[in-house]
């Protein structure tokens, strides 16, 4: 049986996913499926996708029949997955050769949910434009530890990106399932992470082997990415802190309750 589902979710996604897709085909490590969950493309997606179906008989493809939100698009791959183990995969992202042989090693040998690398951001040429230097201080051999810093690291210093780790499958869907109200809002990547950790941790590669795309071609991307630095941005931290709480509580079956 395989052992790995990758879930892509896509919506007009011509301009990077030949190259999210290579990277994907040209992973040392083999034994996995990939479903494309295209949410109603009005570009060239379709044919592209169809191309790769020839290319390599792991990759299956899925159209919405309808546009739905983030969340369900989500949803619907980590539903499908019957591995056991999960990860997504953003349709413009680029990963290392061994970023799959590595993370899944080190969740198999730390028995973590979630296992994640470090990364660089790129732009739409490919050219790194940041890395992130304090993201593997999340790694604790204390539990409890663990959970204080990543609660209390900065979005800035990229922990929303770990959503993109490999998950053990039952623990992803388990809390997704739970937590998919909250995911479209403002931090709910990040809630739902800290969910996730709290069940068995996490473990953070210091390796760069993941490089996440920011389309520096589109202002309001920028303005989105960063949005950090505005101050109309103190209400939705709020409720991103109110998010994580409730993740927290979830263990004490509250959190359903809500």
């Amino acid at each position: 049986m395989t052992a790995l589902f990758i879930g892509m979710p896509v919506y007009t996604g011509e301009k990077y996913i030949r190259t999210a897709l290579n990277s994907i085909i040209n992973q040392t490590y083999m034994d996995w499926i990939l479903l494309i969950s295209d949410n109603c493309s009005k570009d060239n997606t379709v044919s592209i996708c169809e191309e790769y179906l020839d290319r390599d008989k792991r990759i299956k493809y899925y159209r919405q029949s309808e546009y739905v939100d983030a969340s369900s698009n989500f949803k619907y791959l980590i539903n499908s997955a019957n591995t056991e183990y999960f990860m997504w995969a953003a349709c413009d992202d680029i990963w290392m050769c061994d970023y799959i042989e590595i993370c899944l090693s080190n969740l198999k040998k730390r028995k973590c949910s979630i296992s994640f690398s470090n990364i660089s951001n790129i732009n739409n040429n490919g050219i790194i434009i940041r890395n992130y230097d304090k993201l593997t201080q999340i790694n604790s051999d204390l539990k409890l530890i663990q959970i204080l810093k990543y609660l209390l690291s900065p979005e800035i210093d990229g922990k929303a990106n770990i959503i993109y780790g490999i998950y053990r499958t039952e623990i992803c869907k388990k809390f997704f399932n739970i937590m998919q109200r909250r995911f479209n809002l403002w931090g709910g990547d990040m809630a739902f992470v800290f969910a996730v950790l709290q069940e068995d941790g996490i473990y953070i590669e210091n390796q760069i082997l993941f490089y996440k795309r920011i389309d520096t071609s589109d202002a309001n991307t920028l303005i989105h990415k960063y949005r950090w630095i505005l101050p109309i941005r103190i209400k939705e931290f709020y409720k991103y802190y109110r998010s994580m709480l409730k993740a927290s509580r979830y263990k004490y079956y509250i959190f359903t309750n809500i």
